[in-house]
């Protein structure tokens, strides 16, 4: 399963594509409804961070896809709302080796844990051969999110090496942006 796909040179989530062209295809009016604007946001919100992938699909999808009034204030609504109280800010590898992190993983999700490994050897494979620069989306012991940016990753057990050897428990990673 390819979690990504490229259109017009960007990045986008498959799952969220997927949604809305199954809400508008081939049913009533052809427009994305409230009850599937509830879908998408349960598809945003599934990792507990709105990632760069993620607002770059958003965006396609509302500008290529036709949605109902209610649908569209509800999604706005929404997505401001859950998006206010904690945000995220950088860390460098340096400074997250020195943040408290929780002891348990923060995905309690199997399948959520599963795509978050898919996507850890994926960067690596990335990161070794291009040298393109990832995120990590970490969770750190008070709630806080932030997001480590890095263009070298080696999965070693149940740690990520960053670039300059530092290590992040993978039970930390909520997301991986590659």
């Amino acid at each position: 399963m390819n979690y990504y796909k490229t259109i017009e040179g960007k990045k986008m989530d498959s799952r969220l594509l997927d949604i809305a062209l199954l809400s508008v295809e081939g049913k009533g009016d052809g427009r994305i409804s409230q009850q599937d604007a509830e879908k998408i946001f349960a598809a945003v919100k599934d990792g507990n961070v709105y990632t760069d992938v993620e607002k770059a699909t958003i965006a396609y999808i509302r500008e290529r896809f036709k949605w109902t009034e209610g649908a569209d204030q509800w999604f706005r609504s929404q997505i401001s709302h859950w998006r206010a109280p904690s945000g995220k800010s950088s860390m460098t590898p340096s400074e997250i080796s020195q943040e408290h992190l929780p002891s348990f993983d923060v995905l309690v999700v199997p399948e959520h844990q599963a795509i978050r490994n898919h996507d850890l050897i994926t960067a690596m494979n990335e990161t070794n051969s291009d040298h393109d620069e990832i995120g990590l989306i970490i969770q750190l012991a008070t709630g806080e999110r932030v997001e480590v940016l890095s263009n070298f990753i080696e999965i070693s057990g149940d740690f990520v090496q960053l670039k300059g050897g530092y290590m992040i428990p993978v039970r930390v990673i909520e997301k991986v942006e590659i």
